[in-house]
């Protein structure tokens, strides 16, 4: 590949600066944009089964350092988080990696997978430390490593998102459940995803963040929208007139009107750390 009209730009710059340039500032960019591609040994359950998960770790965690800030947007309180704190994370997460999902029934995994994703994200976060936004961390480092071990089977957050999450369980509502450490992404809530909460949780957090502006906002005829909408085309439907179908039925009844008038869209996003 050649970037020589970067060179004429950046004469003093090395081609290999250049290439590390471009890839740690569109790497995530363009993993946003990955296509859903099922992992099958996991789309596999045992749905006679009972057996749950403990999330009670996980849901005091998010209790003690989630704040809801009077912008609408949660944040995560990373330096707050004491030491002893980091390691009761650190054992939630492991205590999800000592077990096989595909021993629960589905209804069972999906709260297993969300949990397990948010959880190993913010403990990243507190590993990595950065100071404004997320892309401080390499995207090999946080969404490609591998990880997490779960019955024998290594895996990264890039795995259990495009992976499993999105293809084995096709809900769209998944996009505004996985923490995204931004101010862009949905907001991270203050309790954990159970069997008996999920539902509403997914439906409550997706109708919060089209209320807010950085879900969505108009401008005229136009529609502006988290990126989220673009890089998941697909997840909400195969054109533009099927995501305003999703999107008409998570709003409130006074925003609908505007959105049937929308006849084109453009996407935005803030990739700032959502801290305090």
């Amino acid at each position: 590949m050649q970037f020589t009209w970067l060179e004429r730009g950046v004469a003093s710059c090395r081609p290999l600066i250049v290439l590390v340039f471009l890839i740690s500032v569109f790497s995530h960019a363009v993993d946003a944009a990955q296509e859903a591609q099922e992992i099958p040994f996991w789309n596999d359950s045992e749905e006679a089964s009972e057996f749950d998960v403990d999330h009670s770790a996980w849901n005091s965690l998010l209790n003690r350092y989630v704040v809801k800030h009077e912008s609408g947007i949660n944040r995560f309180d990373y330096d707050a988080v004491t030491s002893i704190d980091k390691a009761r994370l650190e054992n939630y997460i492991k205590l999800l990696e000592g077990m096989d999902p595909r021993q629960m029934a589905m209804d069972r995994q999906k709260p297993y997978w969300l949990n397990l994703f948010n959880a190993a994200l913010v403990f990243q976060i507190l590993q990595s430390k950065p100071e404004a936004s997320i892309k401080e961390i390499s995207s090999r480092k946080l969404w490609r490593k591998k990880r997490l071990t779960i019955a024998l089977q290594k895996l990264s957050l890039e795995d259990i998102e495009h992976g499993i999450l999105r293809p084995i369980f096709k809900d769209p509502r998944l996009h505004f459940a996985m923490v995204g450490g931004t101010l862009g992404s949905a907001n991270i809530l203050n309790q954990a995803f159970t069997v008996d909460n999920i539902e509403e949780l997914l439906n409550q957090n997706t109708k919060d963040f089209l209320a807010h502006s950085r879900g969505m906002a108009f401008n005229g005829e136009r529609v502006v929208l988290s990126s989220i909408f673009k890089w998941y085309a697909n997840d909400f439907g195969e054109d533009f007139e099927q995501l305003k179908e999703f999107l008409s039925e998570h709003l409130p009844d006074e925003k609908k009107p505007l959105l049937r008038v929308a006849s084109n869209a453009r996407y935005d996003y803030d990739w700032s750390l959502n801290k305090p």
